[in-house]
């Protein structure tokens, strides 16, 4: 007897449940991602926008100076009890699994610092780096570690000495500048032991690799919608997924462009008019006064740069953002000062191998799954355009054939 089998249904969990789980957590982990990259390229033209300030220019709003740890009040750090304004410390322990491989997980961690003095040629500033320390990104190469047995122990530590690069809100205090971290502005509350070009580059990779991460998580979005919609056509998935990818980059760009143009013209004028009250009260030199004018130029001609590219000096003009004109003048010294400056906008560049490699990694998969992308497009194409046939007088060649099986006796 022959027996005859039900034709197989497409599995609810692989085309339905599977892609919508999918299209779900890429979407999730794609918007996330975006965020990240976005507010990481915001911090790029942030560091790029506001000049290094010597000590003795700091006026009220964002600025970044770059000096030493002067001398005073310290903390012992956690394992070595070094002299420290801050130190952050880690306790990892080895542990193996069921398959014989070893990790190291965390079993206690923490952080400490000091408020320090910031110290360069021409002054110094305190710096709240206690008042403000969970507000601060602290970016610190790793001081000392030591394993022993299966523990590791490690520190991240700011001595006395150091170089130091800072990022802040400067108020003016009775003494001396203050340096703060919880005011909102321009700026992204930073310590670093290195210098405002390491830290802008540092910022610019996490925003392409973020960016790169976001597009593709969003991009395996329509793939999945493509699947759960059985869409098999190549020029509906193109455009769902191009329009989709446009208008979601888009927004998000838009949205971070206008905050942060108007967070940028609107602290540029708190800066200058803080400066204009300083210079008319008389607190500075002649020469300390001039260094606080071409500063001021400095950030306005930068901001001004940004305005003048596109699509920044459209949208400014679209939301109507204008920066007026500086309540200072410049005298014919400071102008050439300000030429002699570093007053042009500071273009961010990644260096290292790192970003070559993954441009050369990244055309390697785009040129392996284009081939087989193309490949299961022109397999897919055969068979709609195979017909149907029946058993009974099928020709040599390419056939598709639909029955049942049966098994034979």
């Amino acid at each position: 007897m022959a027996r005859g089998t039900k034709a197989v249904k497409p599995s609810f969990f692989k085309y339905r449940l599977l892609p919508l789980l999918g299209a779900v957590v890429c979407a999730a982990g794609g918007w996330f991602l975006l965020q990240l990259g976005m507010n990481s390229l915001q911090e790029v033209r942030q560091l790029e926008r506001v000049p290094l300030s010597p000590v003795a220019a700091v006026v009220g709003g964002e600025v970044q100076v770059y000096g030493t740890v002067s001398p005073g009040e310290t903390i012992a750090s956690k394992y070595t009890e070094t002299a420290s304004v801050y130190y952050r410390y880690r306790h990892e322990v080895e542990q193996t699994d069921s398959d014989g491989n070893s990790s190291w997980h965390t079993r206690a961690e923490g952080a400490s610092a000091r408020n320090f003095k910031l110290q360069d040629a021409s002054g110094q500033l305190l710096v709240l780096a206690n008042t403000h320390q969970e507000m601060i990104d602290w970016r610190l190469s790793q001081s000392w570690q030591q394993v022993s047995g299966k523990h590791r122990y490690t520190e991240w530590r700011l001595e006395p000495g150091h170089s130091v690069f800072a990022f802040g809100m400067a108020s003016l205090g009775q003494l001396e500048p203050v340096l703060g971290f919880n005011r909102p502005g321009d700026y992204t509350a930073i310590i670093s032991r290195d210098g405002a070009a390491a830290v802008r580059e540092s910022s610019s990779g996490l925003a392409v690799y973020f960016l790169t991460g976001g597009i593709a998580l969003i991009s395996f979005v329509g793939f999945c919608l493509a699947v759960l919609l059985r869409i098999h056509r190549l020029w509906q998935y193109l455009s769902m997924l191009t329009l989709g990818l446009v208008l979601l980059v888009t927004d998000i760009g838009l949205t971070m462009l206008k905050t942060d143009l108007s967070t940028a013209v609107s602290s540029l004028q708190y800066r200058e008019t803080e400066a204009v009250k300083m210079l008319s009260a008389n607190r500075l030199s002649e020469h300390n006064q001039s260094v606080v004018r071409v500063n001021l130029a400095t950030g306005r001609a930068r901001l001004e740069s940004h305005l003048d590219r596109f699509p920044d000096t459209v949208l400014a003009r679209l939301w109507g953002l204008e920066l007026g004109e500086p309540g200072y003048v410049l005298l014919p010294r400071e102008q050439t000062m300000l030429q002699a400056s570093d007053a042009a906008l500071v273009r961010t560049q990644l260096q290292g191998a790192l970003p070559v490699a993954l441009v050369f990694v990244g055309l390697i998969f785009s040129a392996i799954f284009t081939w087989w992308g193309f490949r299961m497009i022109c397999y897919q194409r055969l068979i709609e355009n195979v017909p149907t046939q029946r058993s009974v007088g099928v020709a040599p060649g390419i056939s598709e054939l639909a029955g049942s099986v049966s098994l034979i006796d």
